[in-house]
């Protein structure tokens, strides 16, 4: 009951993180098992059929069985209690049965690829608008691994969940048969079944905790060959290929032996529709042997109730096997919804006036129980650079993500002044900001694509942009602004991307400009034009500059942490 309740909780949490309502699932649900429910009606009543005509029960059924109803049917549809008159109605049966039960695979397919759709939008949806707060240090690989594979498994979760009732309403209606035919045989055949459910309940129990272990290994795996992967030029150089190997791949010998396990009770829960009829042989058996012959039913009786329980455990062991899916894959549900659960980046108005100056007034900012930033005041304003200065960790850049609002302050005041002279809380209002990093990151597709990012920009407008970074040379030489970028803007220098990246941030409208440690890493000629770049541009705009290195600039106002 404890694992069906989790199951039942889960579901309805992440039906509710993808927005689907009770309604919308019921209406699509509603009609699909009716069909269930009357395809296994009519299969049910054509085995019967079948079985009746070969064991000459077509007439002789017990009363109240189900053989004993064939000849009334066949009146009713105005046939003849005749051999041909039921092989016609078989195939009738039998056709309608074909039909209804393509219509409900074909359904199982589209239901299954919308969900996967709706799983993995949803996660991207989650992560890229996520509050950074939270999503400061999340792992890349993870989040790849979450929204690829872990989205697909949990997809098949739930197709699965559709899955197992399917077949519970198979085993329930062919069940109903099979005790019209004969409750006592019924009867014996469920009382064989009990201790083959008990087995089921603790196989699908351990793979369970199982798929939960299977689940945290498959994301470690993706975290550690995707920082191999981002880090591949470092690992070039230093030449320590063995050690990249073994640490990339150090979850694969835990990941395989959880997986050889849960392979395991995947075959004891796949060889149950083997398992039920062979216990009930046996059982049988054992009648026979205790009892005698003397005792066995009519050969009619036995036949009808040996298919349909046939049929009732091909039902079971389609239920067995969707339950224990839901186990092997119920370990891709915590990354889901963890991803799910990320809370969205709060909804704060626009300042629809230019911004000209920032004031924080005794901010203070902490997180995991650290405070990283205590009682700060400091200005910054158009025309007089702020240069944020100190050792690393010690919050420059906790403070310009404060200044451009993706983090709220704890305690304090963050003000933002328009040119009019109007005042807007950051807790309440957002401005419109750009920044500029340290590894500025440039998007497969044509370098207009990049610098545009979705906006409406006409060519004149980039090259404008490109013109005051003095980065319109180099993007002419390299073909212009057709020009296609390699993954991460691999393809350029570092000094090419941060200009490219400041452009990008110009076409933006943004009033304020962030440039955190914008000259790291760049050679003297490069870091003086750079420089110069953002001198210029301080002239128009509020910038505010984070370096661990000293800057000299014209004029400016630093601030030490």
């Amino acid at each position: 009951m404890t694992a069906i309740r989790f199951h039942v909780s889960t579901i309805l949490q992440l039906l509710g993180n993808l927005n689907l309502s009770n309604k919308l699932v019921l209406s699509a649900l509603l009609p699909y098992y009716l069909f269930a429910i009357l395809n296994a009606v009519l299969e049910g009543v054509s085995m019967v059929f079948l079985v009746s005509i070969f064991t000459g029960g077509l007439i002789d059924g017990d009363k109240g069985g189900v053989p004993t109803y064939i000849p009334e049917i066949i009146n009713v549809v105005g046939g003849k209690v005749e051999l041909s008159g039921v092989v016609l109605l078989l195939i009738v049966l039998f056709s309608i049965n074909l039909i209804i039960r393509f219509g409900l695979l074909v359904f199982d397919g589209v239901i299954s690829a919308l969900l996967r759709r709706r799983i993995q939008e949803a996660i991207f949806s989650h992560y890229l608008l996520g509050d950074w707060s939270h999503m400061r240090n999340f792992r890349v690989g993870n989040a790849v691994g979450t929204n690829t594979q872990e989205a697909l498994v949990v997809s098949k979760y739930l197709t699965s969940v559709v899955s197992a009732i399917y077949f519970i309403l198979g085993a329930l209606v062919l069940s109903g048969l099979a005790i019209m035919t004969s409750f006592k045989m019924s009867l014996l055949l469920g009382l064989i079944a009990l201790p083959l459910g008990w087995l089921m309940q603790k196989t699908i129990s351990i793979q369970s905790q199982l798929s939960k272990r299977s689940a945290a290994l498959r994301n470690d795996f993706s975290s550690d060959i995707t920082d191999r992967f981002n880090g591949l030029l470092q690992v070039h150089i230093e030449h320590n290929y063995d050690f990249h190997l073994r640490q990339g791949l150090q979850a694969q010998d835990r990941l395989t032996t959880v997986d050889m396990l849960i392979g395991v009770c995947q075959a004891v829960i796949g060889s149950f529709n083997l398992l039920l009829p062979l216990t009930a042989l046996i059982g049988f058996s054992a009648w026979l042997f205790i009892m005698g012959s003397d005792t066995v039913p009519n050969l009619a009786l036995i036949a009808s109730v040996g298919v349909l329980g046939m049929r009732v455990a091909g039902q079971l062991n389609g239920a067995v096997v969707s339950v224990g899916n839901l186990s092997r894959l119920s370990g891709a549900l915590y990354p889901v919804l963890d991803a799910l659960g990320v809370p969205p980046v709060s909804v704060r108005q626009l300042i629809d006036e230019p911004v000209v100056r920032i004031e924080m007034d005794r901010v203070s900012y902490a997180y995991g129980g650290h405070t990283v930033i205590d009682e700060v005041t400091l200005v910054a304003e158009k025309g007089l650079p702020l240069v944020l200065s100190g050792r690393s960790g010690k919050g420059k850049t906790t403070l310009a993500n404060l200044i451009a609002g993706l983090y709220s302050p704890c305690s304090g005041r963050l003000i933002y002044f328009a040119a009019s002279g109007a005042a807007f809380s950051s807790r309440d209002y957002r401005a419109k900001v750009g920044f500029v990093t340290q590894d500025i990151y440039l998007f497969r597709g044509s370098l207009r694509c990049n610098l545009a990012a979705g906006r409406d920009c006409t060519d004149e407008q980039i090259w404008a942009a490109l013109e005051k970074v003095d980065a319109a040379e180099f993007v002419r030489t390299m073909g212009g602004l057709d020009t296609e970028s390699a993954e991460a803007g691999r393809s350029l220098s570092g000094g090419q991307r941060r200009r490219l990246g400041i452009a990008r941030i110009l076409l933006s409208g943004s009033d304020i400009l962030i440039f955190d440690e914008a000259t790291a890493g760049l050679d003297q000629a490069n870091k003086s034009a750079v420089l110069r770049v953002i001198e210029q541009l301080s002239e128009n705009y509020i910038v505010v500059i984070i370096s661990h290195e000293e800057l000299f600039l014209s004029q400016q106002k630093s601030y030490s942490v």
